[in-house]
């Protein structure tokens, strides 16, 4: 009893057992040895019990201190990814806006998101007194996605967006005869056609490529007064959606009222001769046998230098298409990266802080063991908890 009195008056610990307690707090004077057996009744005086209560303490403080770490990986994770998917989607965005008009402007920002920012962000990381490492690692992380955001900007902006500014700078021309000289047309992007010219689809052809197994199809476009001696100006074209002979679904060709066509352009119609091996190749060469191979079945003959044309029936449609089809492909591309930088970066913050010492005290040996202990436990817990 006086051993229990002298322990329950001494102070407690948050989330200490009475046999914990009166472990610690032993009256004076006595043999140690035999005060252990006394406080510890429900232990029956096991020492290799009283060291396990020991270790399951340090265990859950263990994991106390774990799912902390957890929470704060969370946070510092939706503030990295976020900052990151900034960075990508304002370099991207250069390339959706100014970069054909100002291309100075376009290359400081350019800079500004891919060197400035990102070392101003690491250096304020590095003032800190504890030098912040996660703020560090996301001035890192924005540079590496900004250098994403270029890279994926460039491919989408020569891929479709070229097209559909240098769609926006050309003409309209209304009243066009199938039978006029393309050479007449040169700035026009959208044609009108005459309602006395048709798409001849009974004389179209499609031509199967053996490199890569696509059908090639092609119809001439023609008027009332064009003979079978004049050339074929204008050649409606598409891609696996027609048959070898007679049949041509592309686009809007079924519709018979349809009167208008979008123009295929070529390289050389919306970039530099320096920049044309970054746009998709000439279209020209694609249906050229497939042009060949419909002279020859029907004794047609081509203009030397023929219009190709989306036969559509809302030519706005199509040339906005390559707008939008640029649009849904860098939003999918925000969400999947997002999610992988939210990941990635949960990592990174879980592991640096739990292998990151929380201070700089040395411990004894005997500290050291218990620790180690602990660490094990804890590995065992989270497998049984798996």
């Amino acid at each position: 009893m006086e051993v229990e009195n002298h322990a329950r008056r001494n102070p407690w610990s948050v989330g200490e057992t009475p046999h914990e307690h009166a472990a610690q707090w032993a009256p004076t004077g006595e043999d140690p040895r035999r005060n252990n057996l006394k406080v510890l009744k429900g232990h029956r005086g096991d020492k290799l019990v009283g060291e396990a209560a020991k270790v399951k303490q340090q265990l859950m403080k263990w994991i106390r201190e774990d799912e902390k770490a957890k929470a704060w990986a969370c946070i510092h994770a939706v503030i990295m990814s976020f900052i990151g998917i900034l960075f990508f989607l304002s370099e991207v965005m250069v390339w959706f806006y100014p970069w054909r008009r100002y291309l100075w402007l376009s290359i400081a920002l350019f800079l500004v998101f891919l060197v400035v920012l990102p070392a101003l962000i690491m250096y304020y990381g590095m003032r800190k007194k504890d030098k912040r490492q996660w703020i560090i690692i996301m001035g890192f992380l924005c540079t590496v996605v900004a250098l994403i955001g270029i890279i994926f900007g460039f491919f989408m902006y020569y891929k479709h967006l070229v097209y559909y500014h240098r769609y926006k700078e050309m003409r309209s021309y209304s009243n066009v005869a199938g039978g006029e000289a393309p050479s007449q047309f040169g700035d026009g992007s959208m044609f009108l056609f005459t309602q006395y010219t048709r798409l001849d689809v009974m004389r179209s052809v499609g031509f199967k490529s053996k490199w890569d197994g696509n059908t090639y199809c092609v119809a001439p476009v023609v008027d009332s007064d064009m003979t079978n001696a004049d050339e074929i100006n204008f050649w409606a074209v598409g891609e696996n959606c027609c048959l070898a002979r007679g049949e041509f679904i592309c686009e809007d060709a079924e519709d018979p009222t349809t009167m208008s066509a979008l123009v295929v352009l070529e390289p050389t119609d919306v970039v530099r001769p320096m920049m044309q091996w970054a746009v998709a190749g000439s279209v020209f060469p694609k249906f050229e046998n497939a042009i060949k191979l419909q002279e020859s079945a029907y004794a047609t003959r081509s203009a030397q230098e023929p219009k190709l044309l989306y036969w559509v029936k809302d030519p706005i449609s199509k040339q906005d298409s390559f707008y939008y089809t640029a649009k849904n492909i860098t939003i999918w591309t925000t969400v999947l990266l997002w999610v992988f930088l939210l990941f990635t970066c949960y990592i990174i913050c879980y592991k640096w802080r739990w292998i990151r010492p929380r201070n700089d005290k040395r411990m004894d040996p005997a500290e050291q063991s218990l620790q180690a202990q602990a660490a094990e436990g804890a590995t065992t817990y989270g497998l049984m908890a798996g």
